[in-house]
């Protein structure tokens, strides 16, 4: 059973349904089973597990659960410029009809090439889907719990964010190692892309990482901090 199954069923068992919402994600046609008044009941539960779930409670689950941690394959790695501007993708979506890459990186880069425009497109696009936010395949669109997202209170949303970037298995692998050990995310990236690819998506990776444990205590800011190595 899902974790929209055991929402809808009224389940009370939170760290049951953060296990499942982290490490088995919905795909989107399993959705076509659910009515739209279902999902907006699922997607406002998730928003407030998420918001009264820590940080550290949500790695103690998925440490407790490592082994469902999705492989790591070049495509869920994330790729952006710029991470503050998912909610302007997911309202350029949201307000389109049919959209291509090309049309999302135009609004968000007006000055750049067609073939740049369509390259930042589709990585933001991209980063939204990994935490859950779009869909991954087309026609693209904001999920359901992207559309509830959309209507968090600013001051809200960062925290709701910082913690769906727990789940990209990248995130999860490099948290879990570096709660115990001195960790070099370089390392762990070039076991999945080429040097220089790897190179480019560490700032991303380390961006998404950062922001997950400052949102932390400080002392479990602390305790990772000074395991990660990112030369």
């Amino acid at each position: 059973m899902n974790y929209i199954d055991k929402i809808l069923e009224g389940s009370i068992y939170r760290n049951e349904l953060i296990k499942l919402f982290y490490l088995f994600p919905v795909n989107r046609g399993e959705l076509t089973k659910y009515t739209n008044n279902q999902l907006e009941t699922v997607a406002t539960s998730l928003i407030d597990i998420i918001k009264d779930t820590s940080i550290e409670n949500i790695v103690d689950i998925i440490e407790a659960n490592r082994e469902s941690i999705a492989c790591l394959t070049p495509a869920n790695i994330p790729q952006f410029s710029n991470i503050e501007i998912i909610d302007d993708v997911l309202d350029i979506v949201n307000s389109s009809e049919d959209i291509s890459f090309e049309d999302i990186g135009y609004y968000l880069n007006k000055k750049a090439s067609k073939g740049a425009q369509t390259k930042y497109g589709e990585n933001h696009y991209k980063t939204a889907a990994v935490i859950g936010l779009t869909y991954s395949e087309k026609p693209f669109g904001v999920t359901y719990l992207g559309k509830k997202y959309m209507l968090i209170h600013t001051d809200a949303k960062e925290n709701i964010r910082n913690k769906l970037f727990l789940r990209v298995p990248i995130i999860q692998t490099i948290m879990l190692n570096a709660k115990y050990k001195k960790t070099v995310p370089m390392n762990i990236l070039q076991q999945y892309l080429s040097k220089s690819t790897s190179i480019r998506r560490r700032s991303n990776v380390r961006t998404m990482v950062e922001y997950v444990y400052k949102s932390a205590d400080v002392g479990f800011q602390i305790e990772i901090q000074k395991n990660l190595d990112w030369k």
